[in-house]
Formats: structure tokens, C-alpha cells, sequence
């Protein structure tokens, strides 16, 4: 059984340096991994990146890509005078709610297929053990 691929919009934290003009600067880097056969608009960015200081420590497996785009709205409009990704994020929430219905059932099926992957996993891995402890057994007796 190959493992599961999700279908549905994600997102990866990066912790780092992405500035150029400020290369000791650290920042944290939210990315989109939009689903497969999304018909996601080509001007929408996959990365947004803050300040350290305004870390919105939100990882993978916290909330959804949907509920981190909006979290980075808001962000954006209560941190930021001007930014040009306030305006982008605010599209890719308006995507994202089109798409939240669709994109939590696949969510839901991507959960079961790889609880069943896992299932799968461990029961190779236990008859695997099984086997080499009927070995040691019978190389004892």
C-alpha cells in the first residue's frame, strides 16, 4: 500500500531567514500547498512570511489552510500600515471559502487513508516480528 497523498489544501511553517535586504532577520514562512487540480488563480502567492516577532505559532495538523488564511489577514491588516500580501491573502481566503466544503471532505477521506496506511504499516511490521521471534524460539529449542 503506497502512502497517501492529501488532496486538499495545506499548509508548511518555515522558520528562517527569506529576507534579502535584511538577511540576519529571522521570519516565519507560512506556505500553501494547494490541492491537486486546483484551479487556483496564478497571482495568488504560495508564501507568506511575518516577522518573528508577530509569529502567529499556528503548525500543521493545528487548524485548516482556511482558518490560517485567515488568520494571516488579520494579521496582516492590524500589523502592517501597507503590505502587498494583505490584499492577495484576502483573495485566498475568498478562494478557500469557495472551496471549504470540498476541501474538508477530502480532508476527511486523506484521514482515513492513512489511518488504514498506518494500520497497514504496523501489521506488516508485527508479522515481520512475529517471524523473527518463531526464529529465535525454535533456534533456542
Amino acid at each position: 500500500m503506497d502512502k497517501p497523498k492529501p488532496r486538499h489544501t495545506t499548509f508548511i511553517r518555515r522558520y528562517g531567514n527569506f529576507g534579502f535586504a535584511h538577511p540576519d532577520e529571522k521570519q516565519v514562512s507560512y506556505r500553501f500547498l494547494w490541492a491537486g487540480g486546483d484551479e487556483t488563480p496564478d497571482h495568488f502567492n504560495r508564501s507568506f512570511t511575518i516577522k518573528e516577532a508577530y509569529d502567529l505559532n499556528i503548525y500543521p495538523g493545528d487548524c485548516s489552510a482556511l482558518e490560517l488564511a485567515r488568520e494571516l489577514a488579520q494579521h496582516y491588516e492590524s500589523k502592517y500600515l501597507w503590505n502587498s500580501n494583505a490584499k492577495v491573502i484576502k483573495e485566498v481566503v475568498k478562494h478557500l471559502e469557495n472551496r471549504d466544503e470540498r476541501d474538508r471532505l477530502l480532508e476527511a477521506e486523506y484521514a482515513v487513508e492513512e489511518a488504514e496506511y498506518k494500520v497497514d504499516l504496523w501489521q506488516q511490521q508485527l508479522g515481520a516480528r512475529r517471524a523473527h521471534l518463531a526464529n529465535l524460539k525454535t533456534g533456542q529449542e
